[in-house]
């Protein structure tokens, strides 16, 4: 890896399609998976999920903006369980620590370091969606692998 990656400002990453106004709901959370640098796009059951770096000032957080008739409950349980399936993929663990909205994606700010790992990029080319509520619960349940 060539140069030392750094964490960006809210101004270098609500650009393009996050800053378009809307109805967005943001997850900001407590993680102890190396979060990315720069935002990323996922698609997952059939919404565009953001993965927001942790930046500067903020949480690292997931997003998404409420389109299609989805409720904002219907979004927050589409967040959580995209947390939870990233969580899978990862192998470590991630907590919620606030849902907040507004017309634009805003993660709740933070003091201090928080000792976040970082990383260029996550790799969810593989990313599970389970059909089967078991299969989802067991997703979410701690695997004791950060333990």
């Amino acid at each position: 890896m060539s140069g030392m990656l750094t964490i960006p400002e809210a101004k270098d990453v609500i650009v393009g399609e996050l800053a378009q106004n809307g109805d967005w709901i943001v997850a900001s959370l407590d993680t102890r998976i190396a979060w990315p640098v720069k935002a990323q796009k996922f698609n997952y059951r059939g919404a565009e999920i953001w993965v927001l770096p942790l930046m500067k000032e903020t949480y690292p957080s997931i997003a998404m903006k409420r389109t299609g008739g989805r409720t904002r409950q219907d979004c927050e349980r589409l967040l959580m369980r995209f947390l939870s399936a990233v969580a899978w993929v990862e192998r470590s663990g991630a907590s919620v620590e606030y849902i907040t909205g507004g017309n634009l994606p805003r993660p709740m700010g933070r003091k201090g370091e928080l000792g976040n790992v970082i990383t260029p990029d996550l790799d969810l080319s593989y990313l599970p969606e389970p059909a089967d509520e078991k299969a989802l619960l067991a997703m979410a349940l701690p695997t004791g692998a950060y333990l």
